[in-house]
């Protein structure tokens, strides 16, 4: 929140076992919490957590660095 604006909440359904990060936002505890629990009936003895990111860090990408350089311009191009 460096900026000022805060982030609209979101919860992920992750597993410790699970063999790929989370990418789906569930906009909602309930729905978040459903998951789990349909994702664990699919697959007995794994664990799915509903989770909730506290903060978000990010650097942003450096602008691009532009070079010209100088040459001794005789018309000729090589």
């Amino acid at each position: 929140m460096a900026d000022g604006v805060a982030e609209v909440p979101f919860w992920l359904v992750w597993s410790p076992q699970g063999t790929r990060p989370p990418r789906y936002e569930h906009y909602s505890e309930a729905a978040a919490c459903n998951e789990a629990a349909r994702l664990a009936r699919e697959n007995p003895g794994k664990k799915f957590f509903a989770i909730r990111p506290v903060a978000r860090f990010e650097v942003p990408a450096a602008p691009m660095n532009i070079v010209r350089f100088t040459t001794d311009d005789d018309g000729v191009p090589f």
